[in-house]
């Protein structure tokens, strides 16, 4: 049987930075460098030739998947610009186009397919909530290229849970038959795995506390953080350490919110890190608190991947995500912080959501996502 010739539509070096549409770039590269006969046209978003050894090696050292040693593990990668010429080469030399996120610069390239394409959308919050004009319009323009494409008979999506699925349905009114739920993958590093819950506790000790919440998401979700650990403090007299982290958090905006709250050094804002420190931060936490109204909920899957009790919010699609992997609570700092400390304090309850976290996570595994996209792949190639 003929291996599966997949066009890889996207710039893996700087488009995802760990966002929701990396988790399923990161599974199908790492699904066609494991099977290794499969082709893989790479695309680039820049017209810069780039040599193809170091397109393998980048591959392979930004998603963490096998080494690329030799151009025997992946026989067929080539590197080919977006130009005038892309379309004519993606329908000739391919089955059919991955592409980890539809922008609106590239819809001449996908209307122009006559091959099937999937791509992925992780969510649609923007458009559920209410935001600044600015905000939505940013938004919209992302929404732009799916919507157009769907009208496209070979065109179809993934998204990472159902409740997603039905606001795509509702809000971008892509047919339900055009989309398929895909779980997003979560892969803890190996270096992570073998580290213990003690050695963990050690190295965040030498930055900040042994005892600690983690919270690790967006900005808008700091009000509620800091407000559960001014609870936990006041209310529950917990010396508990609650720690902010994460790409997008404001961190002078945040310490603003802190000394207005009085909670001095009970709260550490970190804000960005690097990846590695971020699963030191996940392995050694007491307790990952997590409440938010949209998206997948990634941080949380991490959280329980390495045994990290999860207490978020029963909002959005995490019911659906952590199901019995975590306690889920109504959205409110009363409701967290009351979780938050009777997990802190239960160790029955505490090593009872430990087992049921790492049990749910296996379910996100990247081998087991990876196979699932690659087998879609394979099924839409066979559309006429």
């Amino acid at each position: 049987m003929a291996a599966l010739r997949v066009g890889f539509l996207g710039d893996v070096f700087s488009v995802y930075e760990k966002s929701g549409i990396y988790h399923y770039a990161e599974a199908i590269l790492s699904g066609l460098v494991q099977k290794g006969s499969n082709i893989l046209l790479f695309v680039p978003s820049t017209v810069d030739a780039i040599k193809l050894e170091n397109v393998e090696t980048k591959v392979a050292d930004y998603f963490g998947v096998s080494r690329v040693k030799s151009k025997a593990i992946l026989p067929n990668l080539r590197y080919c610009p977006r130009n005038l010429k892309l379309s004519v080469d993606l329908n000739r030399e391919v089955d059919v186009v991955y592409s980890p996120q539809c922008r609106v610069t590239d819809l001449p390239y996908f209307l122009n397919l006559k091959i099937p394409m999937l791509t992925t959308l992780h969510d649609v919050h923007g458009l559920v909530v209410q935001n600044p004009l600015a905000y939505r319009i940013r938004f919209i323009l992302r929404y732009t290229s799916p919507m157009l494409l769907s009208k496209k008979r070979r065109f179809y999506l993934a998204v990472p849970t159902d409740c997603v699925k039905k606001q795509v349905t509702q809000y971008l009114h892509i047919p339900a038959e055009k989309i398929r739920t895909v779980p997003a993958p979560v892969s803890v590093p190996s270096s992570i795995s073998r580290m213990s819950k003690e050695e963990a506790k050690e190295l965040v000790k030498t930055f900040c506390a042994t005892d600690y919440a983690l919270f690790i998401g967006r900005q808008k979700a700091v009000p509620t953080i800091l407000s559960v650990s001014k609870l936990l403090k006041e209310k529950y007299g917990s010396a508990m350490t609650v720690i902010i982290a994460g790409l997008g958090i404001d961190k002078l905006e945040t310490q603003k919110l802190i000394n207005e709250l009085g909670l001095g050094a009970s709260v550490l804002v970190i804000g960005e890190m690097s990846e590695y420190f971020k699963w030191v931060l996940l392995k050694g936490a007491r307790v990952f608190v997590f409440p938010s109204t949209a998206g997948f909920g990634i941080p949380p899957v991490e959280a329980m991947s390495v045994g990290t009790p999860v207490v978020a919010t029963n909002t959005g699609p995490l019911p659906e995500v952590i199901a019995e992997g975590g306690l889920l609570v109504e959205y409110s700092a009363e409701k967290l912080a009351e979780s938050v400390y009777q997990v802190y304090t239960d160790s029955q309850l505490s090593k009872r959501l430990e087992y049921a976290g790492k049990s749910r996570a296996e379910f996100f595994q990247l081998k087991k996502i990876a196979a699932i996209l690659l087998q879609y792949l394979g099924d839409l190639a066979q559309i006429n």
